[in-house]
């Protein structure tokens, strides 16, 4: 039999496994596999502003798998493309189930000269346009069976040009809705037009999402109040509801979460997002988590999706094991979650803080937890830095981290060489504070290439590192052994640094194997050890 033959789940099997110079050889092989490849490549867009790479493994699920990378420079090709129609006689356009293109602030001016010309999309659900791009939203006539609604600057502006309403947006399939964090001076009234004008839509949503950026968690947290108040006013309920993503200020208080939770069945929900802005008032921040936690400790047993981003807004150390105790207090309620994604902007946390904020969410799911993601803004000062002062606890609590000195590859005997007329200790330090530097830079690295609060682009990198990374020679043994205790987990990640499970063990996702540090990296080792010997 030939592959034409094959059962057109097959055929779908073996486009997953295929790059997309592949896939469109094989699309053009026959008009059976063309019919079947052709909607794969069209159905999920993404553009991305740089030369990404993106590993495939099939061991584990990466929602990457499911998007055709759109590079710079090409937009305006694809553009035209999804105007067109195919030899087989579909428009191009039809096929599009998502166009994501938030990243193409670049190429402004093809986007706008487009967006006056562009085709309908009959079967689109989610799309995003660049916020900073003057662009007006899908039409109900363009894009009539939308799922996602996303309430951002731009359409705030076309509700102005509308004269104050919104039925320009067509919300007959709407299923999500999303505050962006910055909305335009008319927020007020559109946020007001749309949740009174359409109610019944609002009680179809799955998702709810209040969305932060750096300047508008309390603008954001006042937000959510209006929307609440507005909905309190209707008195309408939200029964579908399953994914919330909300702001947490100091000014938050128990009187809003509890009218949220008039409006929100708890006992429906399966994700929450945090977005947790600190301004140095956290006792106040305290009593708010801990009634949300009361809350969810009863009602929130079917949450399986936990993700916490933390902003301290100004240094503020001193308050800091504060800070570990709530954020320890809140997670010890969840016992049985699949996905964790902690977030933390806070400077100078020490090693106490960590093991507080990480290891009690951990520990509680350790059967359950597929997914881990722990993130520390700029870790080589924030996580490694704020260990230097404790290298023997650290080496106490994790035995199996493999120090240069340790270690009997050749590359790592090279460099014990070069130290060989140091004495012993000189040695030992000189590498152990070096492997925290330069393990440090490959932290910051990494975290340079992703960004928390864009999901999607968390599986492409631009670069993977010729010579791999130390962190995988220093740290792979021992989280191998640290994460056997957790059976079902698939994916863990540090600061960028994405560990999968391949088989029986869990390796990098993203870089090249280890062979050896830098000439450069390799000379600061020595002369630190110089350094701390007086020889320099």
């Amino acid at each position: 039999m030939g592959l034409t033959g094959l059962p057109h789940n097959v055929h779908l099997e073996i486009v997953r496994h295929l790059g997309l110079p592949d896939k469109l050889r094989l699309a053009y092989s026959c008009a059976l596999l063309y019919k079947t490849v052709v909607p794969q490549i069209y159905a999920r867009l993404l553009y991305l502003s740089n030369d990404a790479v993106c590993p495939k493994n099939f061991d584990v699920e990466l929602i990457s798998d499911q998007y055709t990378i759109i590079g710079k420079h090409r937009l305006a090709k694809l553009l035209s493309a999804l105007s067109q129609t195919s030899c087989l006689n579909f428009q191009y356009a039809d096929l599009v189930i998502e166009l994501l293109l938030q990243d193409a602030e670049s190429e402004s001016r093809t986007l706008i000269e487009w967006r006056d010309r562009c085709p309908q999309f009959p079967n689109l659900v989610r799309y995003k346009f660049p916020e900073t791009v003057a662009i007006s939203p899908l039409s109900h006539l363009q894009a009539p069976n939308l799922e996602t609604l996303r309430v951002d600057v731009n359409f705030c502006r076309e509700t102005e040009k509308c004269n104050g309403m919104v039925s320009f947006v067509s919300l007959a399939q709407l299923r999500r809705l999303v505050f962006a964090g910055k909305l335009g001076p008319n927020e007020d009234m559109v946020i007001f037009k749309l949740l009174t004008t359409y109610p019944h839509a609002m009680k179809r949503l799955t998702e709810l999402r209040f969305e932060v950026d750096s300047e508008s968690g309390d603008r954001a947290y006042r937000r959510v109040v209006g929307v609440m108040a507005i909905w309190r006013k209707i008195g309408l309920l939200l029964n579908n509801l399953t994914k919330l993503a909300l702001p947490l200020t100091n000014h938050s208080t128990a009187v809003i979460l509890n009218l949220i939770s008039k409006h929100v069945h708890f006992e429906h929900l399966t994700s929450l997002e945090l977005f947790i802005e600190d301004d140095g008032g956290v006792l106040n921040l305290i009593n708010t988590t801990q009634h949300l936690a009361s809350l969810l400790r009863s009602r929130g047993q079917n949450l399986r999706e936990l993700s916490i981003h933390y902003r301290l807004a100004k240094p503020d150390s001193e308050k800091n094991h504060l800070r570990s105790i709530m954020l320890l207090k809140f997670t010890e309620t969840f016992k049985n979650l699949r996905k964790l994604a902690i977030d933390l902007k806070i400077e100078g946390l020490d090693l106490s803080n960590l093991l507080m904020m990480v290891g009690t969410p951990l520990s509680n799911n350790t059967s359950s937890l597929r997914d881990f993601r722990l993130n520390i803004d700029t870790p080589s000062e924030n996580l490694v830095g704020n260990l230097l002062n404790n290298l023997d606890d650290v080496q106490d609590l994790f035995p199996q981290l493999n120090y240069v000195y340790d270690c009997s590859c050749e590359n790592c005997r090279r460099i014990c060489d070069k130290m060989a007329h140091l004495p012993p200790a000189i040695v030992k330090e000189a590498i152990r504070v070096s492997t925290m530097m330069i393990i440090g830079n490959e932290l910051d690295y990494f975290q340079r290439q992703t960004d928390t609060s864009k999901p999607f682009a968390r599986f492409f990198r631009s670069d993977l590192g010729a010579n791999g990374y130390l962190f995988d020679h220093f740290a792979g043994s021992q989280l191998n052994s640290s994460l056997k205790v957790f059976s079902n987990l698939k994916i863990f990640e540090v600061c960028g640094l994405i560990y999968h499970r391949y088989g029986t063990e869990f390796r990098l996702l993203f870089g090249n194997p280890y062979t050896g540090l830098s000439r450069e990296s390799e000379s600061s080792v020595v002369e630190m050890g110089l350094v701390l010997s007086g020889n320099l």
